[in-house]
């Protein structure tokens, strides 16, 4: 019974007396190649592209790594930092302005009086849960000629990350993170006290995309 079911199981396998099942063969592979000249190009750009993907990753990486390791910190110190310039014959530096009057300034501009005006935020990379907008346009004026800012105030202190500062059309345009504002002051005291959102709807995602650094064309 045995050798008969045997022999039935391995006529319908198609098997012969003395072997064993033939192995199953697997249909053969073939590299995927790109044919037409198209074709060819637009996979040498994907690799490209995926090459320097992979390459900036690392480099990343790298870097990010490089600052985690970092242990010589330079001081902040503005005598210092102002000693360790190397300037031609003739030439000179001096402090305009420093902390606290100014606060990691983004961008700068001069007005038609030779004001200078300045955006910083404090609350730069990006704002904390709870934490309030309270970013600066601060205005700076040197009044007796000596190259040292002697006058500042605040224009504006309601801010989100403002990246892009330019005086013009009586204020100031303002790029406020998600909006383009022109705020005007009306009354002659230097405190804005008119807000116009030109343009709004700008991304987020990342505070170093943001539009910033305006100038005339």
């Amino acid at each position: 019974m045995t050798d008969r079911r045997l022999a039935a199981d391995g006529r319908s396998a198609g098997l012969r007396e003395g072997t064993g099942p033939e192995p199953q063969r697997l249909p053969a592979t073939r590299a995927v190649r790109p044919k037409t000249v198209r074709e060819r190009s637009e996979f040498n750009s994907c690799s490209l592209m995926l090459g320097l993907a992979c390459a900036a990753l690392l480099l990343l990486a790298g870097a990010a790594s490089a600052q985690r390791d970092l242990k010589n910190v330079p001081v902040p110190d503005v005598r210092a930092e102002m000693d360790a310039f190397e300037l031609a014959d003739g030439f000179e530096v001096n402090l305009f302005a420093a902390d606290p009057v100014v606060i990691k300034p983004i961008q700068m501009n001069w007005d038609e009086r030779g004001r200078l005006w300045i955006c910083g935020s404090s609350i730069y990379p990006h704002i904390r849960p709870g934490q309030k907008a309270d970013d600066k346009i601060v205005i700076l004026e040197d009044t007796d000629g000596d190259g040292r800012a002697d006058k500042h105030i605040v224009f504006a202190d309601d801010l989100d990350i403002p990246t892009g500062i330019l005086p013009g059309d009586g204020g100031v345009y303002v790029a406020n993170s998600t909006e383009i504002l022109h705020l005007r002051d009306t009354d002659g005291d230097d405190r804005a006290d008119e807000r116009r959102v030109l343009l709004s709807g700008f991304g987020v995602e990342d505070a170093h995309h943001l539009i910033h650094t305006f100038r005339w064309g």
